[in-house]
């Protein structure tokens, strides 16, 4: 049977599939599809993309875990407090395969690397977005997976060994033969006792929390088409050595952040704002030439910034 016309009539009936991708689906159903996997199987959001384009294949289920491969082109998911209220709560752990995400929760700001675990509540906003083609493998555990009060978005010590078991295990689960469903079943507590302790060492740790006010300035100032990271560090009374260092700790290089911020918000105004030119929109995001920043859309979204409006 052709995976199209399940994958539709699925979305229509409000139920998703366990695998499905937006190649197999008319264009008009691609956006809907995203958006009713977001509401049942991850978490209630807005979601904003200018070419759907994504790959989802739920692995498994068990103990109130829920595991999925996501593959996804460019796109930005909003979870407003309305949608916090309407989802599930608990925890949204993603492990990085690759490609590059920044997520937003509470005070901090954390640019996701390749093998990078990062952990926010489903029970606070948060924001994702994804300015490049990204592969990573997505899990919600339930509000009894750990004690530990979270009020902002964290990522989970690649040093420590609760952090190394829980991306191989995820790993493993996405790549083995055996049936998910019933691992899950068997290792939910071991996971749930891995991320507390994972959790308990990066918030000791904090490993994020001088990087943050960092951040905070380079969005302040991204519509500067000069800013430079010896800017921001005179600005904070700062060296420039402790300024990398503090990006650094938390997985950020100064040059891509400065990058996938001006990018997302270009991208998010092409779609937000379609009478305005690309030339005005690049030039209010820091960018002061339109044939560089064309190049540069094209690279990190796989299409013009024309496209991205289509």
């Amino acid at each position: 049977m052709p995976v199209t016309e399940s994958a539709a009539s699925l979305v229509r009936e409000n139920a998703v599939p366990a695998r499905f991708s937006t190649a197999e689906l008319q264009p008009g159903s691609r956006l809907a599809a995203l958006r009713t996997w977001l509401d049942e199987v991850a978490l209630p959001g807005e979601l904003h993309a200018a070419a759907p384009r994504a790959r989802v294949d739920r692995i498994g289920t068990g103990g109130d875990w829920e595991v999925t491969r996501i593959v996804t082109a460019p796109l930005a998911v909003i979870h407003a407090p309305n949608h916090v209220a309407a989802g599930p709560g608990g925890y949204l752990l993603w492990l990085q395969l690759r490609g590059e995400a920044v997520f937003r929760q509470g005070s901090r700001t954390v640019a996701a690397r390749t093998g990078c675990i990062v952990v926010r509540s489903a029970d606070l906003p948060s924001e994702v977005t994804v300015t490049r083609r990204t592969c990573g493998i997505l899990v919600r555990a339930p509000r009894a997976a750990t004690s530990l009060p979270l009020g902002h978005v964290v990522t989970l010590d690649a040093d420590n060994g609760s952090c190394a078991v829980i991306r191989q295990f995820l790993r493993g689960l996405a790549t083995s033969g055996v049936s998910a469903n019933a691992v899950l079943e068997q290792a939910h507590g071991t996971l749930a006792g891995l991320l507390h302790d994972g959790l308990s060492a990066s918030l000791r740790e904090n490993t994020c929390g001088r990087a943050q006010p960092i951040l905070a300035r380079i969005e302040a100032r991204l519509s500067d088409p000069g800013l430079d990271a010896s800017q921001i560090a005179a600005e904070m009374g700062i060296s420039l050595r402790t300024l990398h260092r503090s990006l650094a700790a938390a997985g950020v290089s100064f040059r891509r952040y400065l990058l996938q911020q001006r990018l997302f918000r270009c991208q998010r105004d092409l779609v937000r704002c379609p009478h305005e030119s690309v030339t005005t929109i690049c030039l209010r995001w820091g960018f002061s030439d339109l044939s560089y920043f064309c190049r540069v859309f094209r690279r990190h979204t796989g299409m013009t910034p024309s496209q991205a409006r289509r």
